[in-house]
């Protein structure tokens, strides 16, 4: 038996998403900070990538993008969390409501449309910081 599962038990679409995005080279400013953690729901075991940084007013705001496998089926889902969550640790689904968030879904075989769909809604988060 392991002690110690470096995977977290992330799915396999998930990680293959993450590895895509990792091959962009994205303009992201110093003050803007990015983390990614595992996101649970059910069988979900996908990955949350987090966009912080002080936006208008000098307040900090947060946008969280969940991607991965769908718990209901086999198409991959892109959520993005509309609530906004400062917690310091990251984002779980006891943060959330059903209706807290948006998805857009992909066929399996369409990795690569979720990874345009996450570049651009980075890029939404980032437009955001530049205002």
């Amino acid at each position: 038996m392991k002690i110690f599962d470096p995977s977290f038990d992330i799915t396999p679409v998930a990680y293959s998403i993450a590895y895509i995005l990792n091959t962009y080279d994205l303009d992201i400013p110093n003050d803007i900070s990015v983390t990614t953690s595992p996101f649970y729901n059910c069988r979900e075991r996908n990955i949350c990538l987090t966009i912080r940084g002080y936006g208008k007013n000098k307040m900090v705001k947060s946008f969280h993008i969940i991607f991965g496998e769908y718990r209901n089926s086999d198409e991959i889902v892109v959520m993005e969390v509309k609530k906004e969550y400062l917690g310091i640790n990251p984002l779980s689904i006891h943060d959330m409501k059903e209706n807290d968030w948006d998805y857009r879904f992909f066929p399996p075989s369409d990795i690569y449309g979720a990874v345009s769909h996450i570049i651009f809604k980075i890029d939404c988060a980032l437009s955001y910081f530049k205002e």
